[in-house]
């Protein structure tokens, strides 16, 4: 990364000096990299803080406790003789 930013540097580094004067393309760019970084942070917090949805049992709906076509509804120790 040392090596990549001496070679960038000299190419891109004058037209930095032209943003780096310009108050309103400073404050832009502050406030992007801030808000980046809180939202990141926010949702990472509260997903740690909610339980996992895989230990919640799912919602069944009515079609979920129809029975699957072509498979038998009677449990397999029951159909037994």
């Amino acid at each position: 990364m040392v090596i990549a930013a001496a070679v960038i540097t000299p190419i891109g580094g004058w037209q930095a000096v032209g943003v780096a004067a310009d108050p309103v393309a400073l404050l832009a760019g502050i406030g992007v990299g801030v808000a980046s970084s809180v939202i990141a942070g926010v949702a990472l917090h509260r997903e740690a803080a909610e339980p996992s949805r895989a230990a919640q049992p799912a919602a069944r709906s009515a079609a979920s406790s129809l029975p699957t076509p072509g498979c038998s509804t009677v449990p397999a120790a029951a159909n037994r003789s």
